[in-house]
């Protein structure tokens, strides 16, 4: 039946429903009640917007689940990446504005030289909103773009990457800048720019490239949009290259 603790109720009772908002069946997949049909009454109502949106955020958080699946979820050498984890001055303001707004949905725009920590920081970003509970999602940008291609062919795995890209609600795109630009490269990541642009999707990006030459690489509209979400505006990450600098084995994070 529909679960009266949680969805909205009415001062008054249906004589068509009886106040469950609708006709009563067996429990989903997500343990939420089915409905044959919603009643026109506003307890109907209420329970279909209701039903609506907690079917939605399942709906994201299981292919979520499947997508990072397939991409291998946060990769191994980032897990349990935190914000404390950068000591050096510079490096720690940089990443303490980031999380600042990332703490409040905003979106971050990360660019700096290679290997000086930035995807360390941004997977310490994703891991304080799935804390929140916010459902996200970490790919590179490559990897985003091949699996979108492999589900042309009907991947099981990947099928709704493309979408799950657009509509997740916090998206860590990770190297934007070291695809192959094609075309076909630029509509698509144009495409799951613009709507997570359009529709205030928080979006934690990061690239090797300055504006300029992201521009030159991808295309001025898509990095337009890629610096028009990033508040306050797109970071610089310094430091050097720390593969390079403990190349003899010490696990760092780049």
């Amino acid at each position: 039946m529909v679960p009266t603790s949680d969805a909205p109720v009415t001062s008054s009772t249906c004589p068509k429903c009886g106040g469950f908002g609708g006709d009563r069946t067996e429990l989903d997949e997500y343990a939420i009640p089915r409905m044959h049909q919603f009643c026109d009454c506003q307890r109907g109502q209420d329970a279909a917007a209701y039903y609506a949106v907690q079917h939605g955020v399942r709906n994201i958080e299981e292919k979520s689940r499947r997508i990072a699946r397939a991409f291998g979820s946060i990769p191994e050498r980032y897990l349990g990446a935190k914000i404390e984890d950068f000591t050096e001055a510079a490096q720690r303001a940089t990443a303490e504005t980031a999380r600042a707004a990332a703490d409040e949905g905003k979106s971050v725009l990360i660019y700096g030289t290679v290997g000086n920590g930035k995807t360390h920081l941004a997977v310490a970003l994703l891991y304080r909103a799935l804390d929140r509970g916010v459902p996200g999602l970490f790919v590179t940008s490559p990897d985003l773009l091949e699996a979108i291609r492999s589900s042309f062919d009907g991947s099981a795995e990947t099928e709704n990457v493309n979408e799950l890209a657009r509509t997740i609600p916090f998206l860590l795109l990770d190297d934007v800048g070291t695809e192959k630009v094609t075309g076909w490269v630029q509509e698509r990541l144009y495409m799951i720019v613009n709507h997570r642009y359009n529709n205030k999707l928080q979006t934690v990006v990061t690239t090797n490239k300055t504006e300029d030459e992201l521009s030159d690489h991808i295309g001025d509209p898509i990095v337009s949009r890629l610096v028009g979400m990033a508040e306050p505006e797109p970071l610089e990450f310094v430091g050097k290259d720390r593969r390079l600098r403990y190349s003899k084995g010490t696990n760092v994070n780049a």
